[in-house]
């Protein structure tokens, strides 16, 4: 009954009916599921109470935390306030303490984080400096946390690396982020801000010149707990944002080469290193983008064999970057080809449209820019997506999109 109610979002009746539960049962493993849903339960009611005090809050928020300070002390405002903070922090206990018994069993310890930021959020609405400071403390050491049990865990990195941290440890941050593969676009956010320190490239070249020794014939466990294939690239990609992309497509080379033997305990990184230096090679000389072809071609072939439908969605970013190289190389047919299997998988995916509608302006083809413009917003493209691809046409044809609105 308690699992009913927590299904059906009544997480007061499932808390009590779940803790109850708990008492009864006999089995470890069947009292640990049950105190994990008493831990989803509390996090689910305190999400609810912070949604509901940031509504009764925002009224007040435009004339910043002075006024909002005044607006808490109506009943209507504090009662939603004090009822966010005390289950807040209840979840927030709750899940540390979990992580604390159990730590390898759930994310536990990144719950009782994102309690942490809720709570410094709540108290930085009513100009409570002190208690953001606090609770801002507590969500980091949440983290620190979690990364102990899952070090290469991407939310967990990205999370740490948006708070204050020394230049060294947030390169390595950085670093270990990549051990997830294709690195998203919060991650190169995150490169951005710092990348522009001044000691931000002697402090990488630093930690890139530690990692030379290590090399293909190294130790296979020394060698994937180095780091090293993910230090040459990062490198790589802070080089590509000065622009240095035949020294970028190098660093990535020195990754490849020692992915390859650590192919049998972390297959896909391999392709990606791969694909990676295929891009810096056709940035390094876009007129000439057979070398890149070539690259990518490996990378799709290296791709472990998995199930159908994971490597399908597996071979998304390869295709649109092969695609790309192609329809560079005047292999149109083919190029089109790989976009329509994205697109079969994806029909509102940005970057294929894009692909399309570049092509269409390279041709000079106004009437082939309105049907990739059609086409995109039939199969699904909507809202920011959709004004991006308008956007690019406005900038690459200018002439053409005004045309298709007159």
């Amino acid at each position: 009954t308690g699992v009913s109610a927590q299904r059906a979002g009544d997480y007061e009746t499932a808390l009590v009916e779940i803790r109850a539960a708990e008492l009864r049962l006999l089995d470890p493993v069947r009292r640990l599921i049950a105190t994990k849903r008493v831990v989803d339960c509390r996090i689910a009611r305190a999400a609810l109470a912070y949604q509901d005090a940031m509504d009764a809050i925002k009224p007040y928020n435009t004339d910043g935390a002075t006024q909002l300070q005044d607006a808490t002390s109506r009943a209507g405002v504090r009662a939603a306030f004090n009822i966010a903070v005390e289950q807040g922090q209840a979840a927030f206990f709750a899940a540390l303490n979990l992580s604390k018994h159990v730590p390898s069993f759930t994310r536990s310890a990144a719950m009782g984080a994102h309690c942490a930021e809720l709570l410094a959020t709540l108290h930085e609405q009513a100009g409570d400096s002190k208690q953001v400071r606090s609770w801002r403390r507590a969500a980091v050491g949440a983290w620190i946390i979690e990364r102990r049990t899952r070090p290469f865990d991407l939310q967990t990195l990205l999370a740490l690396a948006r708070y204050p941290v020394g230049l060294g440890d947030y390169i390595g941050l950085l670093r270990d982020a990549l051990r997830n593969g294709f690195p998203p676009a919060e991650w190169h956010e995150a490169l951005r801000r710092r990348a522009g320190e001044p000691e931000f490239g002697p402090r990488l070249r630093a930690m890139v010149q530690a990692v030379g020794p290590y090399d293909p014939q190294t130790d296979l466990d020394t060698l994937i707990l180095s780091c090293a294939p993910e230090m040459y690239r990062l490198s790589a990609a802070w080089k590509s944002l000065n622009g240095a992309h035949a020294e970028a497509a190098s660093d990535v080379a020195q990754a490849v080469a020692l992915y390859r033997p650590m192919r049998p305990r972390i297959p896909e990184l391999y392709s990606v290193a791969l694909a990676e230096q295929a891009e810096q090679t056709f940035l390094a000389n876009p007129r000439e983008p057979r070398p890149a072809i070539a690259l990518v071609r490996e990378a799709i072939h290296s791709l472990p064999i998995i199930q159908p439908q994971k490597h399908e969605e597996m071979l998304k970013p390869y295709r649109l970057d092969l695609a790309k190289y192609l329809l560079a190389a005047g292999e149109v047919a083919e190029a089109r080809g790989l976009l329509d299997a994205v697109l079969s998988q994806e029909p509102d995916n940005l970057e294929a449209w894009v692909l399309l509608a570049a092509r269409a302006i390279e041709v000079g083809q106004t009437d082939g820019i309105r049907d990739v413009l059609r086409q995109a917003e039939e199969a699904g493209l909507r809202g920011a997506d959709l004004e991006r691809l308008r956007s690019f046409v406005q900038q690459r044809a200018p002439q053409a999109l005004e045309a298709l609105q007159e």
